[in-house]
Parts: structure tokens; sequence; C-alpha cells
């Protein structure tokens, strides 16, 4: 445990997301009603200067497309308010199971079955089909798991905890 406090006390960006992770663990009811405006605003202020960027280097990767879609949900976000957790939930359930394909495709493509990683995968299946069937009823129940994932991802991301998903003896970051 020492490991991962002198750690946190070194990597600001690392201990801002446990704080955040702890937070959204603690108060997943409270949070779960700002999410949708936090995630609204960060859409559009995102989409904005993507934009800008891809208006003005015309040659960067950015899509203006990608763009627009994000300024379309962020204001139908805003408009719902309360309402859009239900969109939200369904468009993180799809989101999931994307990334579940994605495993899927990676042990099919790499004729490797990773057991830890095939069970997380059916977690997140789980998961995203609860958030798909009652998105208001589940959303809190996400909050808690995307508090754990940013934690995780936060400590894992920087080798303070063991990789969940070795790869021959090297760290593979997910």
């Amino acid at each position: 445990m020492s490991a991962v406090t002198d750690y946190l006390k070194k990597d600001l960006q690392a201990l801002v997301f446990v704080i955040l992770g702890a937070l959204l663990i603690v108060f997943p009811e409270e949070l779960a009603g700002v999410i949708p405006y936090f995630l609204a605003y960060a859409l559009i202020i995102y989409a904005v200067i993507n934009i800008y960027v891809g208006l003005r280097y015309p040659d960067s990767d950015v899509s203006i497309g990608d763009a627009f879609l994000k300024i379309v949900l962020g204001f139908v976000i805003l408009f719902l308010e309360d309402k859009s957790i239900g969109m939200i939930g369904i468009l993180w359930a799809l989101q999931s199971l994307y990334e579940v394909a994605e495993t899927i495709d990676e042990f099919i493509s790499t004729r490797r079955f990773r057991p830890v990683k095939c069970a997380v995968a059916v977690f997140i299946t789980i998961l995203a089909v609860m958030l798909i069937t009652d998105p208001f009823e589940h959303f809190s129940v996400h909050v808690i798991v995307l508090g754990l994932e940013i934690i995780a991802a936060a400590l894992i991301g920087h080798k303070v905890l063991i990789p969940l998903f070795p790869d021959d003896g090297k760290h593979e970051s997910e």
C-alpha cells in the first residue's frame, strides 16, 4: 500500500483520477445527476475545439463530422436534462459492447485466449445488458463501476498495481 501512496504523492494526475474515482464510488446517486451536464458541456467544448483545429489545419486527422455529432449529442443531453440519463446509459452500454466486440476480434485474430480478459468482457457484457434494459435503474451502478475503472486505470496504467492483462511479461495498458 505504501507504493501506491508514494506514487500518488509524486503523480498529481493519478491522484486526481483516484480522488474522482473515489467520489464516483461514494456518491453515485448524487453524481449521476451531474454527469449529464458535465458530459454535455465536455462534448460541446471538445467538438468546438476539434472544429477549430479541423478548419485551421485541414491536413489534421480531426473529423469535423465527428465533432458535429458530438455537438448535437451535447445539446440533446442539455435539452433532455434529467431524461438524458436513459440515452446516455444506452450509448454507454453500446460503447461497452463495441469494446467487448474488439476483445472478441482480438481473441480470434491473435488466436490467444486470455481468461482474465474474457472474464472482464463477460462482466462488461452483463453490465451493458443491464444498462440497456433499464438505464434509469442501473445508471448509478455504472457510476460506481466507472469510479472503480478510473482508479484502476490511474494505478494500473502507471504500473503501480500488477497489470491485469500481462502480455509475454510486458505491461499492456488498456
